[in-house]
C-alpha cells in the first residue's frame, strides 16, 4: 500500500531538531548517484550509491546501496526523504524536506576473526539512558530488519535547544552476518504518523548479503 506525505513537522519543531541531530549525528554531505567512497585509502571501506529506478522518466523509486570490508546492504528510501552519509560514523540520515532527521541508520561491522554478538535488550536500555537521562521508556519489543528481529525501545525526553522540544525515538538492533545494524526513528512526540510509515518502510525493505554473494535488492513494489 503507497502512503502519500502528509503535513510535515511544524517549521519550528523541525528547526529546532536539525540543528540539534545534525550537529550531534555529525552529518557531512549528500549522497551522490555515484559512489560516496572513503576519502582515506586506509580507511574500512564504506561505499554509498543511490540507483534511482526510472520508466519513460518518470521516477519509480530510489535504491540506497552500501558496500562494507565484509557485508553489502541495500533498501528502498522512502518518498520524501533524502539520505546523507557520514562515512566516519558509518552512518547513513534520512531527512525530510526541513532537513529534520527522520531515520538513522548505524552499521557496526565486526573486524576479521572477530565473533558477532548477538544485540541484547538490557544493552540497548542501558545505552538509551546513557544517552539520554532522565528520558521516559515507553515500551520495550522486538522489530525486524532483514528478515532478523532484534531488541527494539521507543522512549521519549526532550530537546532544550531553542525550545523545549518533547521528542520521540524508536530504536532497534539487529545483526545481520557480521554486522550489528542500528535503526532509529526520530520525531516531535506528537506528530509520528509519517515518520513511523518511513521507518517501517526501511525496516521492511531492507536487505543484506555477505560482500562476496549476490544482494537482492528490494523490489519497487515493496515501497510503503
Amino acid at each position: 500500500m503507497r502512503f502519500s506525505i502528509r503535513g510535515f513537522w511544524n517549521w519550528r519543531q523541525a528547526v529546532v531538531i536539525a540543528s540539534t541531530m545534525l550537529s550531534v549525528t555529525g552529518v557531512s554531505c549528500w549522497a551522490q548517484t555515484a559512489p560516496v567512497r572513503n576519502g582515506s585509502t586506509n580507511a574500512p571501506r564504506f561505499e554509498v550509491t543511490i540507483r534511482t529506478e526510472r520508466a519513460a522518466q518518470v521516477i519509480l523509486g530510489q535504491h540506497a546501496l552500501i558496500k562494507t570490508e565484509r557485508s553489502q546492504f541495500a533498501f528502498l528510501i522512502p518518498e520524501g526523504l533524502k539520505m546523507v552519509v557520514n562515512r566516519d560514523q558509518r552512518r547513513l540520515v534520512l531527512v525530510n524536506t526541513a532537513n529534520a532527521p527522520v531515520v538513522t541508520i548505524l552499521i557496526r561491522e565486526t573486524s576479521e576473526g572477530e565473533t558477532p554478538v548477538e544485540p541484547k535488550a538490557s544493552e540497548l536500555k542501558q545505552s538509551v539512558l546513557a544517552e539520554h537521562p532522565g528520558s521516559t521508556i515507553l515500551e520495550e519489543f522486538n522489530l525486524s530488519a532483514g528478515g532478523t528481529a532484534g531488541p527494539a525501545i521507543e522512549f521519549e525526553w526532550t530537546m532544550t535547544a531553542g525550545q523545549r522540544v518533547p521528542t520521540n525515538r524508536r530504536v532497534v538492533r539487529v545483526l545481520l552476518g557480521t554486522a550489528l545494524v542500528e535503526f532509529q526513528r526520530t520525531s516531535p512526540a506528537d506528530q509520528k504518523a509519517d515518520p513511523e510509515w518511513q521507518f517501517n518502510s526501511v525496516l521492511v525493505t531492507f536487505r543484506s548479503a555477505p560482500a562476496d554473494a549476490k544482494l537482492d535488492t528490494p523490489p519497487l513494489s515493496d515501497k510503503m
